[in-house]
């Protein structure tokens, strides 16, 4: 989780049973982290299918996984959100 938000795992490990926040940049990986885990949940139906299917190589996104593309930022968390809506919608190509 720590890699996935950009932050150090020890300040995450710290901030777990405290007050703190994340800074505004971790916290927006973070809602994009548990949006894209909801939609491949609804998706896939059920929580351990989108689990799995976060750490399979597809095909689909150049043989990258998509909790790999989802930690490099940039454009990565909208090229596995469009591949779920097609996945969805019957819509492969």
């Amino acid at each position: 989780m720590a890699g996935l938000l950009g932050v150090n795992i020890r300040t995450l490990s710290r901030n777990k049973g405290s007050d703190a926040r994340l800074d505004p940049g971790s916290s927006d990986r973070a809602y994009r982290v548990a949006r894209l885990l909801a939609l491949a949940t609804e998706v896939l139906g059920g929580l351990g299918a989108a689990r799995e299917w976060l750490h399979d190589a597809q095909r689909a996104l150049g043989g990258e996984t998509p909790l790999h593309l989802m930690a490099m930022g940039g454009s990565g968390p909208e090229e596995v959100e469009e591949l779920l809506l097609r996945m969805e919608y019957g819509v492969y190509a």
